[in-house]
């Protein structure tokens, strides 16, 4: 295989993995939100840092593979890693979180009552 190819393919795996790592990021971002209640502005700044980290990272990513060149193979690779990520893993888990959520709400209202 071509080495100009072999490098781009890789590129597209680093990518795809890039895309799989900023969901899950973003996943842990959303995990402490149902479990500590935040406030709007604190959901600002927590967004607006991790599009900060996202952007940057992606820019270092097409940076070192391509020498700044921005190549939309790459682009769309994050973008199918992230899509991946949100439509298999992350609804499940947050489904079942979200239930976990409820499950321990309801067992600590139980024990206040028991308590009164």
């Amino acid at each position: 295989m071509d080495r100009q190819i072999l490098e781009e393919l890789v590129m597209t795996g680093a990518g795809f993995t890039a895309g799989l790592r900023l969901m899950a990021v973003y996943d842990m971002l959303r995990i402490l939100r149902i479990f500590v209640p935040h406030c709007s502005a604190a959901v600002g700044a927590e967004d607006l840092i991790y599009w900060l980290y996202s952007s940057v990272s992606v820019f270092r990513l097409i940076y070192r593979g391509s020498g700044g060149t921005v190549r939309m193979y790459m682009i769309a690779a994050v973008g199918a890693g992230m899509i991946l990520w949100d439509r298999i893993l992350s609804r499940r888990v947050m489904g079942v979180l979200q239930k976990a959520r409820k499950w321990i709400k309801m067992k600590s209202k139980k024990r206040k009552k028991a308590g009164e």
